[in-house]
């Protein structure tokens, strides 16, 4: 992502034309901005996320270790 800029050309889509289908991408973003939409559907990811089926991707804090 690059804000709400988005760029259709041969070599380049931004935002990435996957990145709304894999948990990887959307957890952490969801940790740094909770907000943030979908440049192209104007959907929030965090709506987007609950839609997704179980990758297997999981979020750990250093304080469940100690």
């Amino acid at each position: 992502m690059y804000g709400e800029l988005i760029i259709k050309k041969d070599n380049l889509v931004v935002p990435h034309p996957h990145m709304g289908k894999r948990q990887f991408v959307l957890i952490p973003l969801q940790e740094l901005e909770p907000d943030v939409r979908d440049p192209v559907s104007g959907g929030k990811y965090e709506e987007i996320l609950k839609t997704l089926d179980d990758q297997g991707v999981y979020t750990f804090s250093v304080w469940d270790y100690t």
